[in-house]
C-alpha cells in the first residue's frame, strides 16, 4: 500500500531508524514502508540519521558498464545494483560512459 503524501507515523519512523541502522538499502526501506526512496531519504534527514555514502565496488562498476552499454534503462540498472537511478547516472559519468537521457 502506497502512502504517497501521508504523514509519517511513529511506527514508520521506528522502522526507518531500525532499517537505517542495519544498512538496509534505501529502495528496500521505501518498498517496506510503501514510500518512495526520495521520501525515505528526506525523512532520514529530518530524523538526523547519519548520511550514507556507499562506495561502488568493482563488480557493481562492471555490471553498470555492461548494462549501460547494452542500453538498459537507468531504472533497471539501478535495481540491479541496488542504487537510485540518479546514483547510476552519476557513476556512469564518473566512469566516462556516454551521456544519455533519463528516459
Amino acid at each position: 500500500m502506497k502512502k504517497a503524501g501521508a504523514a509519517w507515523t511513529r511506527r514508520d519512523d521506528d522502522r526507518l531508524r531500525r532499517d537505517w541502522a542495519r544498512d538496509v538499502p534505501v529502495p528496500r526501506i521505501a518498498e517496506r514502508l510503501g514510500r518512495t526512496p526520495r521520501s525515505v531519504s528526506a525523512r532520514a534527514a529530518v530524523l538526523c540519521l547519519p548520511r550514507r555514502i556507499t562506495r561502488w565496488g568493482a563488480g557493481e562498476d562492471r555490471l553498470l558498464r555492461d548494462l549501460w552499454t547494452a542500453g538498459a534503462p537507468a531504472e533497471a540498472i539501478a535495481e540491479a545494483v541496488r542504487r537510485t537511478p540518479a546514483a547510476v547516472f552519476m557513476r556512469a559519468q564518473a566512469l566516462g560512459l556516454t551521456r544519455r537521457s533519463a528516459a
